[in-house]
């Protein structure tokens, strides 16, 4: 989702591709068709908003930029093989960071993709933020290798330690990379302006975080064809051995989002029986101020946060989404 001037544009999985609502919560129109036609899309990997409330979106399948308007025009800003990138990881497999991201600023468009690609996938660890100008030939940023995770292109899962990384505002951007232990703000040309110290980036993978997760995927990924006893006899019932697929050791933060006046949201990697990876706590670092603990009801998931609101999906026991729009506290 994306946070307009006067609109809430919001990505969908089926078709149609793109929905435009009214912060009222009525849909103002559903301007994206699945396609190959020059105003369609097949996949909308990302979505951003600039100062006009033109949506962008990143087709990774079709290799296009896309420009809708208020008024529902459609227009390719930017095409050719160089874009074709779209990394699908199931998400049971999947402990959080920023993949085939676009992000507008006032003088560029960014994105966020694989270095390396092997048979359609790559090395998710393994991200460059490029300028759309230079057909991802100028990086601005580069995040290589981190050795201590699985590394997803020897053959093995992906349980990458992915970076994270958003816009603030216009003209800069929260970066996270795990091996380190602060958030660094930097201008849109990668010049560190402001250094935010949070806690350790990883944290020891125990057996009970284990059998936790392989359970979370294995819930997700037989999506009710087993049985729920039976899932929990297999996790509880599976020797530690068996658990190893995944590195010894997991990423703190699995989530990130900066609003333009600078308050930086870290998601916490918390999962037990009850809640899965990917909800829970955040912890919001404003400037000049103590960090705060944000915690969450387990149905809902922070999503998009700009100096007014506050954009969360709910998630009821039918798993039927509804988007919460939430003002801040005064």
């Amino acid at each position: 989702m994306a946070i307009g001037r006067d609109h809430l544009w919001a990505v969908a999985s089926g078709d149609p591709l793109l929905v435009r609502y009214r912060f009222d919560g009525t849909a103002a129109s559903y301007p994206l068709r699945v396609g190959d036609g020059p105003a369609q899309a097949r996949f909308a990997a990302s979505l951003d908003v600039d100062d006009y409330d033109n949506a962008y979106i990143w087709d990774g399948i079709l290799g296009r930029i896309m420009r809708i308007a208020p008024s529902d025009q459609v227009d390719i800003v930017a095409s050719g093989p160089h874009w074709r990138q779209i990394n699908q990881v199931p998400t049971w497999e999947f402990l959080g960071g920023t993949i085939n991201q676009l992000a507008v600023l006032s003088d560029r468009i960014l994105l966020g993709m694989i270095a390396t690609t092997t048979n359609g996938s790559g090395d998710l660890s393994r991200t460059v933020v490029a300028s759309l100008a230079k057909a991802g030939q100028d990086s601005i940023l580069s995040f290589g290798r981190l050795n201590r995770w699985i590394d997803s292109t020897g053959g093995g899962r992906r349980f990458a330690p992915f970076p994270l990384w958003t816009r603030c505002g216009r003209s800069h951007l929260a970066v996270y990379d795990p091996s380190s232990t602060a958030v660094k703000v930097l201008d849109s040309s990668g010049l560190e302006t402001r250094r935010i110290e949070v806690s350790s980036g990883f944290q020891v993978r125990s057996d009970s975080l284990a059998r936790a997760l392989f359970f979370h995927r294995l819930l997700t990924s037989t999506q009710g064809a087993i049985p729920l006893a039976q899932i929990m006899q297999r996790v509880f019932g599976a020797p530690s051995g068996a658990l190893k697929e995944a590195a010894s050791v997991l990423p703190k933060y699995v989530n990130l989002l900066c609003t333009p006046s600078g308050v930086v949201f870290l998601q916490r990697l918390e999962v037990s029986m009850t809640k899965g990876p990917g909800q829970g706590r955040w912890e919001m670092r404003e400037p000049n101020r103590l960090p705060t603990l944000i915690e969450l009801p387990g149905d809902l998931t922070l999503v998009a946060a700009d100096d007014e609101r506050l954009i969360a999906i709910q998630a009821d026991s039918f798993d039927v989404a509804t988007i919460v729009v939430a003002e801040w506290p005064k």
